[in-house]
């Protein structure tokens, strides 16, 4: 299960990236076998960096950017490499379910949209069913 993936930032490097990208693994359990929820960007810019979320105010502290394996997108996918995050399935709920998400990706700051905010919420009412 996974978002569709959104553009972040125009006139940053093109329709394919930055976009945002999020998903997880039902597993055979359903739901409930989903522990990890991989949060990302298609970006070669942002490898290597961290990545630090404001969530409604919260601040938390996500790790470094790095290579991860996504769902394929034909699209997008064999541009540049996607870099993420594994997140456990509740710090996910709880940064898609806050109004006012800043991304902080090493220098830059991304304050996400109206969409990109709707989008993780959506994929986090999936997880928290």
């Amino acid at each position: 299960m996974s978002i569709r993936k959104l553009q972040l930032e125009h006139e940053f490097g093109g329709q394919c990236e930055p976009l945002l990208v999020a998903e997880f693994d039902y597993g055979k359990d359903g739901l409930r076998g989903a522990k990890l929820v991989k949060l990302g960007f298609i970006s070669h810019r942002f490898e290597g960096e961290q990545l630090r979320v404001e969530a409604d105010a919260v601040n938390l502290d996500l790790g470094r950017l790095e290579r991860r394996d996504f769902v394929e997108d034909s699209l997008c996918r064999s541009m540049p490499p996607t870099v993420g995050v594994e997140l456990d399935r509740k710090t996910f709920i709880s940064i898609a379910g806050s109004q006012d998400i800043v991304m902080h990706i090493g220098e830059r700051m991304i304050r996400l949209e109206r969409k990109h905010v709707q989008a993780l919420h959506a994929l986090a009412l999936e997880l928290d069913l």
